[in-house]
């Protein structure tokens, strides 16, 4: 009778020891460690996800155009007070011309710089004011400061004969009629001031832009050809006038031939006449 219960006292601490002893996994099964997630982020699937996604641009000024931060701040101040000094409204093409000019080694220019560039580069000088010009042309002004710039368009003529004959004999001589200039007005002028001819030595350069301005459209001292500037002798529209006038001196002549030929009631092929009845009379 008393081995009944220190049997059933062994199976209780049988019990208890396979309890304690920790579980070994079956053959072939994998196992995994619990993830642990901390409180408020996404699983890592989508932390991925989100990774490889394009991130949208910050909200706020667009980002200038590359080859801005090239241009310093001096840079284009020197550029436009320069144009200040020659009395020519810094227009953006004209900035970027004289930016390369200042740039390059002395008398030759260097590369130009990108357009957007040079207006991202005056937008974010705290001295310049960007304004908006007629035709999609844009300036750069200082503030607070005015500007007594030579308008090249105008048409009235202020300046003196002396200077327009001294023009018109530079360009007649053997000097200037070999001469070939830019196309451009800006680039034309500053061709003329490297002559350093007296007569155009008082005058700024924004005068010479305005100078040869007048030259083309109203003196004809000056004239395209293929582009360039000549002297107005050599350019197209000399050309054409030339040609304008030999025609209108030919036809009188042809009109004074046929009519004694329509007076007598014959066609006009029958003024034609040979050498010999010319010479019979």
């Amino acid at each position: 009778p008393g081995a009944a219960p220190a049997l059933a006292s062994r199976r209780q601490r049988g019990q208890r020891h396979q309890d304690e002893q920790p579980q070994q996994p079956q053959v072939g099964q994998h196992q995994r460690q619990p993830h642990t997630q901390r409180q408020g982020q996404p699983p890592r699937r989508e932390q991925r996800q989100q990774q490889r996604q394009p991130q949208p641009k910050a909200a706020g000024a667009p980002l200038p155009p590359p080859g801005a931060a090239s241009i310093g701040t001096q840079e284009v101040l020197a550029a436009v007070d320069s144009l200040y000094a020659d009395r020519l409204r810094p227009y953006g093409r004209i900035l970027r011309k004289r930016l390369a000019e200042l740039a390059g080694p002395a008398g030759r220019p260097g590369p130009e710089a990108d357009m957007d560039a040079v207006e991202a580069a005056c937008r974010v000088c705290a001295q310049l004011s960007v304004e908006q010009e007629e035709g999609g042309e844009w300036s750069a002004l200082r503030k607070g400061r005015e500007g007594d710039f030579v308008d090249v368009y105008c048409p009235e003529d202020i300046y003196p004969d002396e200077l327009w004959s001294a023009l018109t004999e530079f360009f007649d001589g053997p000097v200037g009629r070999p001469m070939v200039l830019p196309g451009g007005r800006y680039a034309a002028a500053q061709v003329l001031r490297s002559k350093r001819l007296a007569f155009l030595e008082d005058w700024s350069l924004g005068e010479l832009c305005h100078i040869v301005q007048l030259a083309i459209s109203q003196k004809k001292i000056l004239g395209y050809l293929n582009g360039t500037l000549v002297p107005y002798m050599l350019s197209q529209s000399a050309v054409k006038e030339q040609l304008a006038a030999k025609q209108k001196a030919v036809q009188p002549v042809e009109a004074v031939a046929a009519a004694p030929a329509a007076a007598a009631g014959q066609p006009a092929e029958a003024r034609c006449a040979s050498w010999e009845a010319l010479r019979d009379g």
